[in-house]
C-alpha cells in the first residue's frame, strides 16, 4: 500500500487475500463492477418517445450522462 507520504507500506493478510484502497485486506470476491459506454438505449424512436430502457442500472444514478441528437 501507499501511505500519505508516498512510501510503500506493508498490509497485514493472508496470502490469497485480496488489498482494498484503503489499505485493509480481506477474502477477495464479490459482484465485479461493469462499465457501460455507448449504451444505445432501447424503445421506439419517434422522436417523442420519453420511455427507453437501458443495458443496465446505473449505479450511482448521478453516473448517468444522457445525450440527445448524436450521431455519428
Amino acid at each position: 500500500m501507499v501511505n500519505a507520504m508516498g512510501s510503500i507500506e506493508g498490509v497485514m493478510g493472508d496470502p490469497t487475500d485480496c488489498v482494498r484502497v484503503d489499505g485493509s485486506s480481506g477474502p477477495c470476491g464479490g459482484a465485479a463492477p461493469s462499465f457501460v459506454d455507448n449504451d444505445a438505449p432501447s424503445g421506439l424512436v419517434d422522436g417523442a418517445n420519453a420511455n427507453f430502457a437501458l443495458t443496465g442500472v446505473p449505479n450511482p444514478s448521478g453516473s448517468l450522462a444522457l445525450y440527445r441528437n448524436t450521431c455519428c
